[in-house]
């Protein structure tokens, strides 16, 4: 039940953003999901994924904000 309130919330921030956005819980259960699974790659299997030089959560966000940034301006 969190895991679906949390992609639940996100969706809607994202509709708040661009209404008119279609798949906004697709969306935002992709962003939680690349949230886990590159948070696991910058420690575990390095060879995946740039951010695991210096493995730094800040990054990580910047990268997924600015994805959804790009997708609701497209």
């Amino acid at each position: 039940k969190p895991y679906k309130d949390l992609c639940g919330h996100i969706a809607g921030e994202l509709k708040a953003c661009e209404p008119d956005l279609k798949h906004a819980r697709s969306f935002a259960t992709t962003l939680v999901d690349m949230a886990h699974s590159l948070e696991f790659a910058m420690h575990h299997l390095p060879a995946l994924t740039e951010l695991s030089r210096k493995r730094d959560r800040r990054k990580l966000a910047a990268f997924l904000t600015g994805l959804a940034e790009k997708y609701l301006s497209r």
